[in-house]
């Protein structure tokens, strides 16, 4: 209250409202977010290329080898021993495992190749060998054996010499039989007499080639297709 010329004048004094304090969290954001900002941005960068690091140099658990891969074994329908035959092949060369082994020949007919639903005794089932499916037949024809070609794709050689399609060639004993190309996953056999069924070897030339008849053809093709 206060008096001015003689009259009394009361005078209202109203006090400011009180100020809130500052949050310090936002006065620190405030104040320094361009450098809260760079941070964020840093561990954005960083944190990723850290576990990136982390696992390419992380060092790799040592496998153990693979197992050698199983050697192709020869498919033969007949029993692979000794009772009963009248003849042997001695792998010379072929698939690995094979190689000095002795297959028995004690069937009359026996269909030699790679696909084992066309030939008894089979080398290198299936794979991409210079063997043809059906490649050549041995045939014991009275007392004499007979190799025959059956079209096969790289050929049959007996002493190094090439058969004809359809040609017969009389084994004898100690005859080495090249199927296919040995350079292309070919083989090598030797084949030997274990009766007294066949000629004594005499030649090494094919003066033993002739042609079989219309009726065998068929008879084997028959076999071939069994």
């Amino acid at each position: 209250t206060e008096a001015v010329g003689g009259a009394t004048v009361n005078i209202e004094v109203i006090a400011p409202p009180p100020v809130k304090p500052e949050n310090p969290l936002v006065s620190l954001f405030t104040k320094y977010w361009p450098i809260l900002l760079i941070a964020c941005l840093g561990l954005v960068i960083v944190i990723p290329v850290t576990v990136a690091v982390f696992f390419l140099t992380k060092p790799k658990p040592e496998m153990a080898p693979p197992p050698p891969a199983e050697a192709q074994h020869t498919l033969i329908a007949s029993p692979p021993d000794a009772e009963g035959a009248m003849a042997t092949l001695k792998v010379l060369e072929g698939p690995p495992g094979l190689k000095g082994e002795t297959l028995y020949i004690n069937k009359v007919l026996t269909l030699i190749g790679r696909n084992p639903k066309m030939a008894n005794m089979v080398f290198y089932p299936n794979e991409d060998s210079s063997v043809s499916r059906l490649h050549c037949t041995i045939q014991l024809d009275g007392k004499y054996f007979l190799l025959i070609d059956n079209h096969s794709a790289n050929g049959t050689r007996i002493n190094g010499e090439l058969l004809k399609p359809d040609s017969s060639v009389q084994l004898r004993d100690g005859d080495e039989i090249v199927l296919g190309d040995l350079a292309k996953l070919g083989v090598k056999l030797q084949f030997n007499l274990l009766t007294e069924t066949a000629a004594p070897k005499e030649s090494a030339g094919l003066d033993r080639t002739f042609y079989i008849d219309t009726g065998d053809k068929d008879e084997l093709d028959k076999q071939a297709g069994n």
